[in-house]
């Protein structure tokens, strides 16, 4: 139904106008009013803005418009013509879809500003696994160092032990033959037991020195068994990372199913409202580059369950994904670029439908203005 200007409204008519819905003015007195024209709602001295804005007076006024029962303010209102209650409640469910609309969408952008942290979040986590498997790589080398400079010097001990031997023959020979020949002589017989007797202190000395080495053997092997159980966790670590890939995996297939689901919503809406097919197609857009970048998101991280197989290859495919993680980020920055320059556009173009509108309201005012 066309608006038709006019300060006496008609059966079934009423004031053609969504300020209480869109408009709020403050006065210094803390005064709260949802048009020029009307009285004050509330008053931010009392009541906080929220408050005043859902109260029972601002649910009043919006009421009375909707009905047709006007109050004095509204029914004397020079700047706003007349037009059905039918097409004021159209335009009014048309401002609340808008702003559903515009929910919607920061909403979606929230999601995928979560998204991508916990992106960001795994390839740190990824990079601390990276660090760690290399600092147990170097304490490994460390303790086969130790290992191997162990195991030269217990054949050093041995090498000298198998020296000795052929010594200590060679003294015993040396004693049978002096006792055959030299039966008179008991003090070089004396002399040559003490010498015997030095040696096998030294036999002993170092038949324990050999001992305390394989005591330091043994307390090498709890710390090898150490180091194999965190190899293990380590591998268990790897599980719980690839278990925590398919739940996100499962999430990214939650938002692909949830991001279709609003695209038949908006294309439902764009049947009905057709003032707002504009609007609805750059949502339609907006919400068709989110399910992309999703899709891009969980090809990424597919590409990370090879990564988990083995602890050498982890380390490999980090370096190369360090090198995508670059081009990513690029891309996002991108989307982040194109997404406020739809944003421009939206509000752009709202509010050139809105100017447009207001214009076409007043012109038949400044036409009866000029006539009379």
């Amino acid at each position: 139904m066309a608006r038709r200007l006019s300060s006496i409204p008609q059966a079934g008519e009423t004031r053609d106008c969504l300020d209480p819905w869109n408009t709020m003015l403050l006065q210094a007195n803390g005064d709260v009013a949802l048009c020029c024209w009307s009285k004050a709602v509330g008053n931010l001295h009392g009541s906080s803005l929220s408050e005043v804005l859902r109260g029972e007076k601002a649910r009043e006024l919006r009421r009375t418009l909707l009905s047709g029962e006007l109050i004095d303010d509204c029914r004397n209102c020079p700047a706003r013509g007349l037009v059905s209650r039918g097409a004021l409640k159209v335009k009014v469910e048309e401002l609340a879809q808008e702003a559903l609309q515009r929910a919607e969408l920061r909403r979606w952008r929230t999601h995928a500003q979560v998204l991508e942290a916990d992106l960001i979040e795994q390839r740190r986590h990824n990079a601390t696994i990276g660090a760690d498997l290399e600092q147990q790589k170097l304490h490994n080398a460390t303790v086969h160092a130790d290992l191997t400079q162990q195991k030269l010097h217990n054949a050093t001990l041995s090498r000298e032990l198998a020296a000795l031997r052929p010594h200590a023959e060679l003294l015993e020979s040396d004693l049978a033959q002096e006792k055959r020949h030299n039966a008179t002589i008991d003090a070089d017989l004396t002399h040559q037991k003490l010498h015997n007797a030095t040696v096998d202190a030294d036999l002993k000395q170092q038949r324990l020195h050999n001992a305390t080495l394989a005591r330091e053997l043994a307390s090498l092997r709890p710390h090898a068994g150490v180091l194999a159980a965190d190899l293990e966790q380590q591998k268990l670590h790897n599980a719980t990372v690839n278990a925590d890939l398919t739940q996100q995996k499962l999430h990214n297939a939650t938002v692909d199913a949830d991001l279709a689901q609003q695209k038949l919503h908006n294309a439902t809406l764009a049947q009905e409202l057709a003032s707002l097919r504009p609007h609805a197609a750059v949502l339609a857009a907006d919400l068709e580059q989110q399910q992309l970048h999703n899709r891009t998101l969980a090809l990424e991280l597919a590409a990370l369950l090879p990564h988990a197989a083995t602890l050498e290859a982890e380390l490999a495919t980090l370096r190369k994904h360090a090198q995508t993680l670059a081009t990513e980020r690029d891309a996002l920055a991108k989307h982040a670029a194109n997404l406020e320059a739809e944003k421009a556009a939206l509000e752009k173009a709202l509010g050139r439908g809105v100017l447009g509108r207001l214009r076409r309201w007043t012109a038949p005012l400044k036409r009866m203005l000029g006539s009379g």
